[in-house]
């Protein structure tokens, strides 16, 4: 049974400086930013490790950003579009597209819990998507963005003021229900916090 750590972007990651860490895991699954071709550099391996098995793609503009001997880095490459699924699988030979059952099931039990009705986070998508394949799973870098993002606006200019925001429950995704979500997880036994 392979054990799966799940790196989320949060900046605490530079403080921890736990790449070592995540590279021990048998499966390590990148999110978005965190798993494009310049955050995947030797100068941020003590920060976010090197192994590159499983990349969770929300954004899926980044599946025609790079060359396709990227891709092939990645055991699997994840989204969620079923549209740039159709599109793109025959180039992207590993690319999987995330089941809508899942998404479905995440917006349920999040609604269930705390009421929870925006947008989730392609982190939350991540962490369904990976416990429906994997029972041990631990995350690392997730703190309802309280720490920002180990890459600050290195891709996104506004990246510092959408955190701002999102902290405050406001915007596309609702953060704070959602980080109230993770802690359930922890507490439940159904993933572990590196």
């Amino acid at each position: 049974m392979s054990n799966v750590i799940i790196v989320g972007p949060s900046g605490k990651l530079k403080e921890q400086k736990i790449g070592h860490a995540i590279d021990k895991f048998d499966i390590v699954c990148r999110i978005n930013w965190g798993g494009r071709p310049e955050s995947m550099v030797d100068e941020n391996k003590e920060i976010i490790g090197t192994k590159k098995d499983i990349w969770f793609c929300g954004h899926t503009g980044l599946i025609n950003m790079f060359p396709l001997s990227f891709y092939k880095n990645y055991n699997e490459v994840v989204i969620h579009n079923p549209e740039m699924y159709k599109d793109n699988k025959s180039r992207i030979t590993n690319l999987k597209l995330c089941d809508k059952k899942i998404i479905d099931n995440c917006n349920k039990e999040m609604f269930e819990f705390n009421g929870f009705n925006r947008v989730p986070t392609t982190g939350m998508l991540t962490i369904f998507y990976i416990l429906n394949k994997y029972s041990d799973v631990t995350i690392c870098g997730f703190d309802g963005h309280h720490g920002g993002h180990w890459y600050g606006n290195k891709y996104m200019a506004t990246q510092e003021k959408s955190n701002a925001i999102a902290i405050k429950g406001h915007g596309r995704h609702n953060v704070v229900k959602e980080y109230e979500y993770f802690n359930h997880l922890i507490q439940t036994n159904k993933i572990k916090k590196l």
